[in-house]
């Protein structure tokens, strides 16, 4: 944005992503990947004679077996489901992959687009075959797209408009949105992050609200654990991104401070951090960066 290029993102959304795997394709890429012997037999085994029913009522589906997907909220679960997609960025040479877990994001810039394409075609026909390429790769290693929950973003400065483009995966058009929920980061056109602070504000007030009721009845040891895990939590997280737009959060910090402490609505709040051994929202955005820094 500041080249004065115009980035634009595609959050892609799979379906039942670790439900869905197969086994046998599995299998052979842990082979590519250099397992054998007595490694892969033990992947082999973990994963094939598993059976599942379904009861409800007291009364029992028949038992079947289990041929497809790994065992969730398992160790094993997660690896094996990030072995499975790693190649998976190798679907298009003009996306750059950002993958965690079952969350995949492509993101690209309009300009360097039409600079990488040697003939006259259109953004928006490039970006649509880039896409078909995807697609092509998720339906051979039989992994199903949700093409309702999956958006695009277009990234620009405020005064720019941009034209809108028109992305479609098998003929299923895909939405274009304003903002969007990113690992927990709201994401927003102008990247102001005012939508993720009032997200943030939001969630915090909430929890106010209840230590406001109970602030005569718990201790005060209580109250800064409620507030380490229910407020500071959500402050701290990608603080070194958003943290600068920070005004309401401030406020809202003072505001607890003086709940727990007791003190009045206009209480001065220095003496309050430090006597509880807590940080200010701008010496948390400080620590962050020295230590990324550092």
């Amino acid at each position: 944005m500041d080249k004065n290029d115009i980035p634009i993102n595609v959050f892609l959304d799979l379906s039942k992503a670790f439900d869905t795997i197969d086994h046998n394709i599995l299998q052979n890429k842990l082979a590519y990947y250099g397992l054998n012997g007595s490694a892969l037999h033990l992947f082999k085994s973990y994963l094939q004679n598993r059976k599942q029913f379904t009861e409800i009522e007291q009364i029992n589906s028949d038992i079947l077996p289990i041929t497809i997907g790994v065992p969730q909220g398992s160790v094993l679960g997660p690896l094996l489901f990030i072995i499975y997609i790693n190649d998976f960025s190798q679907a298009s040479q003009l996306f750059n992959f950002v993958m965690y877990a079952d969350d995949t994001t492509l993101s690209t810039s309009l300009n360097s687009l039409r600079e990488t394409t040697l003939d006259n075609k259109s953004t928006e026909t490039i970006i649509n075959e880039e896409l078909c390429k995807i697609n092509e790769w998720l339906n051979i290693n039989k992994l199903l797209l949700n093409k309702n929950k999956t958006k695009y973003m277009v990234f620009h400065m405020p005064n720019k408009r941009i034209q809108a483009l028109t992305l479609k995966i098998d003929d299923a058009y895909i939405e274009r949105v304003d903002e969007f929920n990113f690992l927990g980061l709201t994401l927003d056109t102008n990247l102001n992050w005012r939508k993720h602070t009032e997200k943030i504000s939001n969630k915090c007030s909430k929890t106010i609200g209840v230590l406001n009721r109970l602030k005569y009845v718990l201790p005060l040891d209580i109250k800064v654990l409620l507030y380490n895990t229910l407020i500071l939590s959500h402050i701290n997280y990608c603080i070194m991104i958003w943290g600068y737009q920070r005004n309401r959060i401030t406020s809202i910090q003072k505001k607890v401070m003086r709940i727990i402490t007791l003190n009045t609505y206009n209480s001065h709040t220095e003496p309050l951090f430090k006597n509880l051994k807590l940080l200010k929202i701008e010496d948390m955005l400080k620590l962050q960066e020295l230590k990324f820094y550092f």
